[in-house]
């Protein structure tokens, strides 16, 4: 796990696979997709690989 800021009440840190349900779930939320542009992930594995492929991090830092 990649930290990014942490203080006594909130951890902020790299997405990573072991977030793929709470991924899945947020992004079931219309009022959720409706400002990311993305369409719903269409199963929990959907999730999972865009975890896995993601790659904003490398490309633009933290």
């Amino acid at each position: 796990m990649k930290l990014i800021l942490e203080t006594d009440r909130l951890l902020l840190r790299e997405l990573n696979i072991n977030d793929a349900d709470s991924f899945y779930k947020l992004n079931l939320n219309p009022n959720v997709i409706k400002f990311t542009g993305d369409s719903a992930f269409k199963n929990m594995e959907d999730a999972k690989e865009f975890l896995k492929n993601y790659g904003d991090y490398a490309e633009n830092g933290q």
